[in-house]
């Protein structure tokens, strides 16, 4: 079933507009971002003496398992950046769900 803009609230096109806006034009990630400490494992460091190397993760479930992903400190913001429209993003997509499922109670 084709819905029209027309058909469409005022709410539902402007969610739509600034979903499709995200999709295109910014970058998306799923995910948490995680600041820990970690050792290196070298002999000689200073994490050996409890002076750890602070680094970001992105942390994420896929498929039922916890992977981690190493995040440069110089893309930290961008990625938290991209985490901040994920969530717009599905935000978006539950107003536009509310509306489809407004329009298919209406038919009944």
């Amino acid at each position: 079933m084709t819905t029209y803009r027309a058909h469409m609230s005022k709410r539902e096109r402007e969610a739509r507009c600034k979903l499709t806006k995200i999709v295109h034009d910014l970058g998306l990630l799923r995910g948490t971002i995680r600041d820990i400490e970690r050792c290196c494992g070298s002999t000689d460091c200073k994490c050996i003496r409890g002076q750890k190397h602070p680094m970001t993760c992105l942390s994420q479930m896929k498929n039922g398992k916890s992977r981690s992903i190493y995040i440069a400190q110089k893309d930290k913001e961008k990625a938290i950046e991209w985490l901040n429209n994920y969530k717009q993003a599905k935000e978006l997509l539950e107003i536009i769900c509310d509306e489809c499922i407004g329009r298919l109670k209406g038919k009944d």
